[in-house]
């Protein structure tokens, strides 16, 4: 599928999916599930603590704005760049 396929049925522009797609742009969540759905995929996101921030047993989680931020960052590039393989490998 083109960019432009995909622009079309988010209801935006060839320029705004080529932005994303290559990093320009970072993109939010609700502009990550209309390009999910435009292309028939779904979103899935795993946040993993890391061991700089062990948590003791039974103790709640924590986390500072600045993680949660930076995972949101890091899920949306990789759903971008996993979209992008699955396209190329599919324009092959």
């Amino acid at each position: 599928m083109t960019q432009a396929q995909v622009a079309r049925r988010m209801g935006t522009t060839q320029t705004a999916v080529a932005r994303a797609e290559s990093g320009a742009l970072l993109p939010s969540w609700t502009w990550l599930e209309r390009y999910a759905t435009a292309l028939g995929r779904t979103i899935s996101v795993w946040v993993s603590v890391g061991p700089r921030r062990v948590t003791p047993p039974g103790a709640p989680m924590r986390f500072e704005p600045e993680d949660v931020a930076e995972a949101k960052r890091r899920a949306r590039r990789a759903a971008l760049g996993r979209e992008r393989l699955v396209m190329e490998r599919a324009l092959r």
